[in-house]
C-alpha cells in the first residue's frame, strides 16, 4: 500500500512586495518522507518553510495539506488553522524569535495549552518530551538564561509537545556545539525510524546527503 501524499505545492509564485522570493514551485511531498531543501541563501529555502506552515500564502497556484487548500482566506476559520498547526511543527532558523515564555517548562505546555487540552494531557505531554530531550534540569530556568543548543532544545520541544506529524527545521545546525549537533542528528533519524515527515533546510552537505531522502535545489525561488 502505498504511503499518503501529505504536502501538494501547484505553481506556486509568491513574493515580498515587489522582490519575487518563490516562482512556479510544483513539490510533492509523501508521509514519512525525509526531504532536504539546499541553496543559497536568498533562494527561497525559508521562505518555503514559511508557507508550508501557513505563514504566508500563495500569490497564484496552490498549497494542499492533507488535501486541504492552505490560503489566508481558510486560514481564517480558528478551528483550521488549529488543525494545520498541529500537524506541522515548525523550528526557526534563530530560536530567539520562537521563545517568549517565562521558563523552559511553560515554553513546553504553551502549545497544548492553546489547543484546550485538559491540564492532566498538557502535564503528562510535557513530562514526556523534557524527559525525551533532557531538559528536566532546566525546566525552570529562563530561556533567555539558556546556552544556544539548550535554546533550541527548548524550540524543539514547544514543537514535539503539539504531537506533529509533520517537523519542519531552517539551519537546525546553526551556532550549535559539536556535543548538540549530534544530539539533534540523533533525533533526527530517530524521526525518520518513527515514520514521521521531516522537511529539512540546511547548508549542511553531509546532513542532507546522510539523512533525507529526496533533496531538493533552489536558486531563485525556482526549483533547479
Amino acid at each position: 500500500m502505498g504511503r499518503h501524499l501529505q504536502i501538494e505545492l501547484e505553481d506556486v509564485y509568491f513574493r515580498y512586495e515587489d522582490t519575487p522570493a518563490l516562482n512556479g514551485i510544483s513539490l510533492k511531498v509523501y508521509e514519512g518522507e525525509t526531504i532536504g531543501l539546499k541553496g543559497d541563501n536568498g533562494s527561497g529555502k525559508s521562505t518555503l518553510l514559511r508557507l508550508l506552515n501557513g505563514l504566508v500564502f500563495p500569490d497564484s497556484g496552490r498549497y494542499l495539506l492533507g488535501g486541504n487548500e492552505i490560503n489566508g482566506k481558510a486560514m481564517r476559520d480558528e478551528l483550521f488553522a488549529k488543525s494545520v498547526h498541529t500537524k506541522i511543527g515548525y523550528v526557526f532558523q534563530n530560536s530567539d524569535t520562537q521563545l517568549f515564555c517565562g521558563s523552559v517548562r511553560e515554553e513546553v505546555e504553551f502549545g497544548p495549552r492553546q489547543m484546550g487540552l485538559s491540564d492532566e494531557e498538557v502535564w503528562r505531554r510535557t513530562e514526556d518530551v523534557l524527559k525525551m530531550l533532557d531538559l528536566e534540569k532546566i525546566q525552570n530556568r529562563p530561556p533567555y538564561h539558556l546556552s544556544g543548543g539548550e535554546k533550541k532544545k527548548t524550540a524543539l520541544a514547544s514543537v514535539l509537545s503539539m504531537n506533529p506529524d509533520i517537523l519542519m527545521l531552517d539551519e537546525p545546525m546553526n551556532g550549535l556545539d559539536k556535543k548538540t549537533v549530534e544530539w539533534l542528528t540523533g533525533f533526527m533519524s530517530l524521526w525518520k525510524k518513527a515514520g514521521k515527515t521531516l522537511i529539512v533546510a540546511t547548508h549542511d552537505e553531509n546532513l542532507l546527503y546522510e539523512t533525507a531522502d529526496k533533496v531538493i535545489e533552489l536558486h531563485e525561488g525556482k526549483i533547479i
